[in-house]
């Protein structure tokens, strides 16, 4: 399968379920939130920046990121995707691309300490060539912000 990225006004919702129930267990141990309705209205605020993951061959959306603009950062409050390799497809060149395309430099991210997606976005999206990580900063019990700068090529 090959996917796609694209910048998006608003998820669809029948969409957004069905990625959620796919990954639950996965999605809701990176995000903190039990339950549907919270995480669904993360994607729905007024002023959140959204980028759409697309699986190529039949247009379904597979995933979603979303967060706030502010300048040349954004601020990266919840990822969604129907299994992690797709979210891995996702966050390599194709995110990267739409990232710049938006003349975003770098990425905060709010991550759980004991998640795979912690793991994940400490190792640079396992794309040190696309992305360099400050250290993590502890922020509450629970949760760090790590702060990805976009390697320009």
């Amino acid at each position: 399968m090959t996917y796609r990225v694209e910048v998006v006004s608003s998820i669809d919702e029948d969409a957004f379920l069905a990625i959620y129930n796919a990954n639950k267990d996965e999605i809701v141990a990176n995000s903190g939130y039990e339950e549907y309705e919270r995480l669904l209205l993360q994607f729905k605020n007024d002023g959140v920046f959204i980028v759409a993951g697309i699986d190529n061959d039949t247009n379904e959306h597979v995933g979603y990121a979303s967060g706030v603009v502010s300048k040349i950062n954004w601020h990266l409050t919840n990822i969604v995707a129907k299994s992690p390799a797709i979210f891995m497809a996702l966050s390599g060149d194709l995110m990267h691309s739409i990232m710049l395309e938006n003349k975003i430099a770098a990425v905060h991210t709010w991550c759980r300490k004991d998640s795979s997606m912690f793991d994940t976005v400490q190792a640079s999206f396992n794309r040190p060539d696309l992305y360099l990580a400050d250290p993590p900063v502890k922020r509450d019990e629970d949760f760090y912000n790590i702060k990805l700068h976009l390697i320009v090529k």
